[in-house]
């Protein structure tokens, strides 16, 4: 599994975060976690790899602070 984050202006691109699976949505568990992230520029698409998706009916992304993003694509 994979997914890809695109930022919206560098200079509120994310640069840490949980992307988390819940199967009822109140019990979540992290499935990647991410520190130290850049983005090098406006619109800048990036992707990542998830080593243990397991399946689950639910997905969020937790940030660390505030951020914006113009795409999140989940792909599998």
């Amino acid at each position: 599994m994979q997914y890809t984050l695109t930022s919206a202006e560098r200079a509120k691109a994310p640069t840490g975060w949980r992307l988390e699976g819940s199967a009822d949505g109140t019990t979540w568990k992290t499935l990647d976690r991410r520190s130290g992230q850049t983005f090098a520029w406006d619109r800048q698409t990036r992707a990542f790899d998830v080593g243990s998706p397991g399946r689950y009916a639910r997905y969020r992304l937790v940030f660390d602070g505030e951020v914006r993003l113009s795409e999140v694509e989940l792909l599998s």
